[in-house]
This record gives C-alpha cells, sequence and structure tokens, in this order.
C-alpha cells in the first residue's frame, strides 16, 4: 500500500485527492493494535478512509513518553493491507486542522492519547465541529487484554528508567530537584497532565513518584477521559480524574516503605491542588518546592499549607 506525504501533495494532486472529502480521517496517532484498526476498518466498511500516520517522532508535548509512540508507517501499512477503500496520509501533528479543513470529513476519529491536553481546548477538535464532522474518541485497543498486554510492554521498564534518574547516595540542589521531578512526570500515562514529585531529605532521593492511572495505567487508553467526554475545564472537578495525584502516590510509598516523613521536602513541577494541599498539611512533609502555579489550587492551597507551617519555595527551570 502506497502513502501520500501532506506537506508533499501539489494543490493538483489535492483536488485527486478530493475523492476522500466527505470521507473518514483518522488522525494521526499513537500506537494502535492491529485488531483495533480492523475494528476501525469494519465499522466504517462503506466509507473512503483517510488513515493519519504521524511523521512526527514523538507525540508534541508528550516527547519522552515512550507510552505515547506514534504508529509507524510501516507497521500501519501491514495492518491496512491492500485496502482499496482507505489511503494512508503521512503528517505532522500540527497540520491535523488544516487536513481537516481541506478535506472536509463527515467523521474524525481521534485515537486516545494521540495528543497533550484535554481533547475540547485543541484546535484540531474545533475545526472538526467547524466542518460538521462526526468526532469519535476512541481506544487505541480493542480488549482491556490488549491495554494491559501494552502497559506491561511499557511499565516494566519505566520504573528502572526512572530508577536511573538520580543517584541514591547523591546530593542535589532544590533546582536539580525539580528538574528530576519534572524527568520523572514524563512517566505518567495522563497526556491530559503529566505531574511528577520526587520526595528528598537534606538533598538526597528518597522516592519519586507521578499521577498515576487507576485503576491501571492504560486504563483512560481503554474507556477514554471522563473530562474530555464531557467537555471538563481543566483543573476543575478534579473528582472526574482517573489518576492518583503525585503526592498520594508518594505518600503511598511512604507508608509502605517506612520511609519517615519528619524533615523531608517534597518537589512537585504543579502546584498541589486544594485536595492534595490538605492532605499534605497533615502530613511530616516540612516544605513544598514547586515549578508550575495550579490554575484552581494556588490560592486555596497556598493558604492551607502556608497555615500548617509548612515551607513553600518556587523553583523555576
Amino acid at each position: 500500500m502506497s502513502s501520500i506525504d501532506w506537506n508533499n501533495i501539489s494543490q493538483k494532486k489535492k483536488d485527486i485527492y478530493k475523492k476522500y472529502t466527505n470521507g473518514v480521517f483518522v488522525a494521526g496517532s499513537m500506537f494502535t493494535t492491529n485488531k483495533k484498526v480492523q475494528e476501525i476498518l469494519f465499522e466504517n466498511i462503506k466509507s473512503r478512509i483517510l488513515f493519519g500516520c504521524l511523521k512526527d517522532k514523538e507525540i508534541p508535548g508528550l516527547e519522552g513518553s515512550p507510552q505515547f509512540s506514534p504508529m509507524k508507517k510501516d507497521v500501519l501499512k501491514k495492518f491496512l493491507k491492500n485496502n482499496r477503500n482507505v489511503q494512508i496520509l503521512k503528517h505532522f501533528h500540527k497540520d491535523t486542522k488544516n487536513i481537516i479543513k481541506e478535506f472536509k470529513p463527515h467523521k474524525v476519529v481521534f485515537i486516545n492519547g494521540s495528543w497533550q491536553g484535554p481533547i475540547h481546548y485543541r484546535s484540531e477538535y474545533w475545526k472538526a465541529i467547524e466542518v460538521g464532522a462526526k468526532i469519535e474518541l476512541i481506544s487505541p485497543f480493542a480488549s482491556e487484554r490488549e491495554a494491559k498486554n501494552y502497559e506491561k510492554r511499557i511499565a516494566d521498564s519505566q520504573q528502572l528508567t526512572a530508577d536511573s534518574l538520580y543517584k541514591k547516595r547523591g546530593k542535589y540542589s532544590d533546582k536539580e530537584l525539580m528538574k528530576l521531578a519534572s524527568e520523572v512526570s514524563k512517566f505518567s500515562w495522563d497526556w491530559i497532565g503529566q505531574t511528577g514529585a520526587v520526595l528528598a531529605k537534606k538533598g538526597k532521593v528518597l522516592a519519586v513518584a507521578w499521577n498515576r492511572v487507576v485503576p491501571y495505567e492504560a486504563y483512560q487508553m481503554f474507556e477514554g477521559s471522563p473530562r474530555e467526554e464531557n467537555q471538563i475545564p481543566s483543573q476543575e472537578m478534579l473528582e472526574t480524574q482517573l489518576t492518583n495525584h503525585a503526592e498520594c502516590e508518594i505518600l503511598e510509598i511512604a507508608r509502605r516503605e517506612k520511609i519517615n516523613l519528619k524533615g523531608t521536602s517534597l518537589y512537585i513541577n504543579l502546584f498541589p491542588c486544594p485536595i492534595c494541599a490538605k492532605m499534605l498539611s497533615r502530613s511530616e512533609i516540612g516544605k513544598i518546592v514547586y515549578s508550575q502555579d495550579h490554575n484552581l489550587g494556588n490560592d486555596i492551597g497556598y493558604r492551607i499549607l502556608e497555615m500548617s507551617s509548612k515551607n513553600i519555595r518556587r523553583v523555576i527551570i
């Protein structure tokens, strides 16, 4: 099966490929299983399908997160075989909205985990609405078993990689520990927002954690995000999130490993939300160091932590 490159199509050839106008556009995505690709083909058997394949080496905004690795062209070709109603379109992620504008599909399929941030905050989503397309947000997996197998393949190496980011006997500055928190955040499976946390004492790392999707990491990819399905504003209605916040994970690790929290410091790339701030106020962690503000929680959370005699510091990296 041949493929066409969005960036190399002349206007004349664009007119030729307008036979896919009012068809189905599957936006370039993260890895999607063969069974799921076959499901997409079967469900759209009566339509011409423009199947996107990303030219980006990584999903923009999710760099360094192998769980969101883009689908490779050769793998997609193998899955699609020689289906006459399907055309592979290679494109950069940033061109998704322009493709939707040009081809005006009657349906746009977005595969979970293939963008950064809430989909309803993104221009390609609103472009699809503008052209009158039906929008589908779907799983990259055909079954829960596939989701869990994918998670196992990726997650087995993640904790090993996270542990390799620092030396257990090393001593680090506040800025270095904040950089470590930022690196750790890349292990999160939540494409809407990745948060990393480091627990340290006198510059020595005691534990690292990230906001973890529950009940298992690939669950949100498989079931979808309630925040996107209900178009909930970013950092509001936190109870709809499918993640344990990084602060919760740090405290759970400390409990499990019997780490004494007295005199420790928490480094986190995003200021704690009000719920986490209340929880931290009840802990023996003495210092909270953060990098980015929390849109919802800074005023409330800051006041809670400050009145609980926590030392709060911001470090920009």
